[in-house]
């Protein structure tokens, strides 16, 4: 099937620090959250039926970021994003999340807005998260961890996009056991 979407991104700061990736960047800026209503509008009257909502990982992390939420009035990166969400949902659009790692209790908070949310597993590889690999500055590429996320999801029976990364160093054998 087929369904047109809006695209927001709400910052590019991430904690992680892969060396292949090139959508994190030293702009440490975030979108106002009522800046979204006019494209949330825009999109639904040209007929997109979803929202991806897309961030770096834990952009909270950076104190301009955390101070903008301070002044904002959130108490948490979930509140903001929950907050985002609800103002596409409140347009009429299906919400899809592509923000990093989410725990269970922060995806319950979220699984009354969002219709989905979006993991890529990457790799299976443990390999790859020691010093001088891909993986190396990024802690949530833990095989483990992005396990526990799927598992999250399902729990909530919460739909989930997922997938893997190809080209990172990866054998055509972990491509395998990673699918």
């Amino acid at each position: 099937t087929y369904s047109s979407a809006v695209d927001i991104v709400l910052s590019s700061a991430c904690r992680n620090r892969c060396t292949y990736c090139n959508f994190s960047n030293s702009q440490k800026d975030l979108v106002v959250p009522y800046s979204t209503i006019k494209v949330f509008k825009a999109a639904r009257k040209a007929g997109a039926r979803e929202a991806n909502i897309v961030s770096g990982e834990r952009p909270d992390r950076f104190h301009g970021i955390r101070a903008k939420f301070d002044v904002w009035g959130f108490n948490s990166y979930i509140e903001y994003i929950y907050t985002v969400s609800e103002l596409a949902f409140l347009e009429g659009l299906l919400v899809n999340l592509n923000v990093g790692y989410l725990s269970l209790s922060e995806m319950k908070y979220l699984s009354d807005i969002v219709a989905s949310v979006e993991c890529n597993l990457e790799t299976l590889r443990r390999d790859f998260l020691v010093e001088g690999h891909v993986h190396h500055s990024a802690p949530s590429k833990d095989p483990d961890i992005r396990i526990k996320f799927l598992e999250s999801a399902g729990k909530l029976n919460l739909p989930v996009i997922t997938g893997l990364l190809v080209g990172i160093g990866e054998e055509p054998e972990d491509r395998i056991e990673t699918l």
